[in-house]
């Protein structure tokens, strides 16, 4: 199993490097200090990881929205999400996403081989520390949500986008400029501020924020910050 990890803590991540190193079967691909390096990464090489064990706070991109562009564009990748955030409304931002288990960075030591486990099985995980003090129907709604979430992004007003132009709605819930935009997506600057504008056009939309919004709110984008509890109707 080839593994990432994107992590903007030196000792955090050196960590995680000698947890994996107990594994035979198991190699380091990559590391990277920020979402954005870990996209980098990513649409630059065609060795891509089986594994990404991914931090949550981070400059850049954090790990919500990498998740968000990963899971869209390299869906066989798996992202264990490695946080200190240790509360629910992460969980639940993780979980919309795209993430395959969550786990607390303090945790990692003991639960280490549970989550391995879990790697290799291809089946989600989500920190005990949060399932044996939750109601699992809770838990449940989440994927719930999951589900409603990226469904909407098939259902926009009767609006056709094209798969391309969801690769740019997916970065607008990011701090990146559109020339580091450009460089993720290998085009010229030129071609970004065009696909936003025809994207302004098509869903009468007046300019960056409001656009960055729209795919918020229609299954398009997401981050760490996201509010997700207006966006959803009830979910039976």
């Amino acid at each position: 199993m080839q593994i990432g990890i994107v992590d903007d803590r030196a000792t955090s991540t050196n960590l995680t490097i000698n947890l994996i190193k107990q594994y035979n079967n198991c190699s380091l691909l990559f590391t990277a200090n920020s979402g954005y390096n870990c996209l980098q990464y990513l649409t630059t090489h065609k060795v891509l990881p089986n594994l990404i064990f991914m931090d949550l706070s981070m400059n850049k991109v954090d790990g919500c929205a990498t998740t968000f562009f990963i899971k869209n564009n390299y869906p066989n990748i798996k992202i264990f999400i490695l946080t200190s955030y240790a509360n629910l409304v992460t969980l639940e931002q993780a979980i919309i996403s795209g993430a395959d288990g969550y786990i607390f960075k303090h945790e990692r030591i003991k639960i280490f081989t549970e989550v391995m486990n879990a790697a290799f099985t291809n089946t989600s995980y989500v920190d005990k520390r949060i399932t044996e003090t939750t109601n699992a129907d809770i838990i449940e709604e989440f994927y719930k949500k999951k589900a409603f979430f990226w469904q909407k992004s098939n259902e926009v007003n009767g609006k056709t986008i094209t798969e391309n132009e969801k690769k740019y709605l997916q970065l607008l819930a990011t701090p990146l400029t559109y020339t580091e935009i450009a460089e993720l997506l290998h085009v010229e600057k030129r071609t970004v501020e065009t696909t936003y504008k025809r994207l302004y056009e098509k869903l009468n939309i007046a300019g960056f924020k409001e656009l960055a919004l729209f795919a918020i709110n229609n299954g398009l984008a997401t981050n760490l910050n996201t509010t997700f509890s207006p966006i959803f109707i009830e979910v039976e």
